[in-house]
């Protein structure tokens, strides 16, 4: 079936109205509705369950991947492929067989990848303002007419976003677009064998030539696309359970890595602390060190109290005498009577401990002896 047949429309088709696909896919309106509601953020979600499934160890990621059987659909047949089947190979079904698909829809028992081929699609190059992109898949919807010779009811549609142009404000997509009436009959004749399809992706050919590459979009409408709703019990235990375990590999080294750091913290404050006393404890001994180096300068520099009293008494003759001798701030201050004051003062210049003799008060006379009484300041020099 050729693209430019497709524009016919066959008496023998029935085409499903938007009604139909709603209750279809969701069992009632409501279940529409809220489909509906979350289309704007489906493909943050898709993106997000891409992301958690690469983060999965392989052996985990094969046990919770879902078998899917792999769905080829070209002019006229449809062929099936189960790639985990052992030795198993592609079986093609003709369309339009008396095979009593019409009319009969069984359970579903298997789930599928379909892929359409390019004749079966329409596809076109758009260029579209930025603040088409927040209600993108709406736009396209309400603008089917103007882009194809089809209205919105009458197609399977996606897209993909190939460049962002923020100097021109405009995007560049790829619509893809296939007619209800080529793909209803896949559809049909896949569920009379108890085969839903999931993704909708159309083959194309890539610039090696080679034939089979897909384009990697979901022709399905939001409302259409079976997902977590639409899985049985254990299917649902074993996401919750493969998202329990997403949170506890990534929560878990989280909480490892806090509780090192709060070790660390406690063990740096102990030793801040610790650092802190051994500082105080430095300035201490340095202080110490400072005042007994003063003291051993000043030990050295000065003479001994037993020196200097020596040299005092070998100074002074024997008609004079020091009633008191006092040593303050390196300096020896006599208090005391001489026959001749003056001579003494000369007598103590002669020496190699004391320097500038002087007197420190007027000299005065003894009236009961004629002595004079004398108070004489001497300096003491250092060793």
């Amino acid at each position: 079936m050729k693209f430019d047949a497709l524009l016919r429309r066959g008496d023998g088709i029935h085409l499903l109205t938007p009604g139909e696909v709603n209750m279809g896919s969701s069992g009632s309106p409501d279940g529409a509705r809220v489909k509906s509601a979350l289309t704007p953020v489906l493909p943050y979600i898709h993106w997000w369950l891409k992301e958690v499934k690469e983060m999965l160890p392989q052996t985990l990621r094969n046990f919770f991947a879902e078998h899917r059987l792999q769905v080829r659909a070209s002019q006229g047949e449809v062929c099936i492929d189960d790639p985990d089947g052992e030795g198993s190979k592609e079986v093609c079904h003709a369309l339009g067989s008396q095979d009593g698909s019409e009319g009969y829809i069984p359970a579903v028992k298997q789930r599928c990848d379909l892929l359409l081929d390019g004749s079966l699609v329409l596809m076109r190059e758009l260029e579209l303002p930025f603040e088409a992109e927040a209600t993108l898949r709406q736009v396209l919807m309400f603008s089917m007419d103007r882009y194809t010779p089809f209205n919105e009811n009458n197609v399977f549609f996606d897209y993909k976003i190939v460049r962002r142009d923020s100097a021109n404000k405009k995007i560049s997509l790829k619509l893809y677009v296939a007619p209800r009436e080529g793909v209803e009959p896949v559809i049909r004749k896949l569920a009379y064998m108890g085969i839903e399809p999931v993704t909708l992706d159309v083959a194309t050919i890539a610039n090696s030539g080679k034939a089979g590459e897909r384009a990697g979009v979901n022709l399905l409408s939001p409302e259409r696309r079976p997902g977590i709703a639409g899985m049985g019990r254990s299917n649902r235990l074993l996401a919750l359970s493969a998202l329990i375990l997403l949170l506890v590999a990534v929560l878990v080294p989280f909480i490892q890595r806090q509780h090192t750091a709060t070790e660390l913290e406690s063990e740096l404050s102990l030793l801040r602390g610790q650092v802190r006393q051994a500082e105080v404890d430095r300035m201490e001994l340095a202080d110490r060190l400072e005042r007994m180096r003063q003291i051993r300068a000043q030990s050295t520099a000065m003479p001994a109290l037993l020196d200097v009293l020596l040299e005092l008494t070998r100074l002074i003759p024997d008609d004079a005498w020091a009633g008191q001798v006092t040593i303050k701030s390196g300096r020896v201050r006599l208090t005391g009577e001489a026959s001749a004051a003056s001579e003494l003062l000369a007598q103590l210049s002669n020496s190699s401990i004391f320097s500038d003799p002087k007197f420190e008060a007027p000299l005065t006379q003894n009236p009961k002896n004629g002595r004079e009484r004398f108070v004489i300041s001497l300096a003491i020099k250092g060793r």
